[in-house]
């Protein structure tokens, strides 16, 4: 099964079609850098790099979606088997360059993680979670937590805000979410249609407070629900 980070590259880069060809190739990835003895300017020029790196594939997998959805004739076919060849190649080097980079600049949040936790952790307090955005081998598991994860978000007052901190090893989306009374981390995964397929609350407490997850040791950690 692919990794979420496989998943969010193979959006960007799939259903390709005949007309890819107007598309402009991205610029050549950015080399990986020395890590020794990099001035903070030169730690700033990589992340600038990439950033544009990142953005031209963007621009370039766009291309393509539009090039797809006009795409006809008899000859379709054989361009989707040569650009599946270029789409596997080029899934290949973006994933190869975000991670040999990370270092320098983040991977970045997959496309539409903080939406839809926004939208689980309002509807979790609304008690209206939404069964059709969640991949259906696991909702089942989440309709039995759902109450417990509800009781627990609701003693923690308000929402405020969700920062995206990283990616954790089961390519779900990591992200420190700060309530009236203080701050809980969540992990949540998509699938490929955008569905939730792993959603993940950690919560701290000393002194029946909230303390930041990252600043101890050991805490609570519910899984509300899990693809595994």
């Amino acid at each position: 099964m692919s990794t979420s980070r496989e998943m969010f590259w193979i959006v960007l880069f799939a259903a390709l079609s005949s007309a890819s060809f107007a598309c402009d190739n991205p610029p050549l990835a950015p080399a990986v850098p020395d890590p020794g003895g990099l001035s903070q300017e030169q730690r700033q020029a990589v992340q600038q790099e990439v950033g544009a790196y990142y953005e031209a594939v963007k621009v370039y997998t766009a291309c393509l979606e539009a090039e797809i959805a006009t795409a006809r004739g008899d000859d379709a076919p054989r361009y989707r088997s040569e650009l599946t060849l270029r789409n596997n190649a080029a899934v290949a080097e973006a994933v190869a360059v975000l991670k040999a980079l990370e270092k320098y600049v983040p991977l970045p949040a997959n496309q539409g993680s903080e939406a839809a936790l926004r939208r689980t952790i309002d509807e979790l307090a609304q008690g209206t979670l939404n069964y059709d955005l969640i991949a259906p081998e696991i909702a089942a598991t989440m309709r039995r937590s759902e109450a417990v994860v509800r009781r627990e978000l609701l003693s923690f007052g308000r929402f405020e805000s969700a920062t995206f901190l990283s990616r954790n090893a089961r390519e779900a989306d990591v992200y420190l979410v700060k309530f009236a009374d203080g701050v809980t981390m969540w992990e949540i995964g998509l699938t490929a249609e955008g569905k939730t397929s792993w959603i993940n609350m950690q919560v701290c407490r000393e002194g029946g407070r909230l303390v930041d997850p990252r600043s101890v040791r050991r805490c609570s950690r519910q899984t509300a629900a899990s693809s595994n």
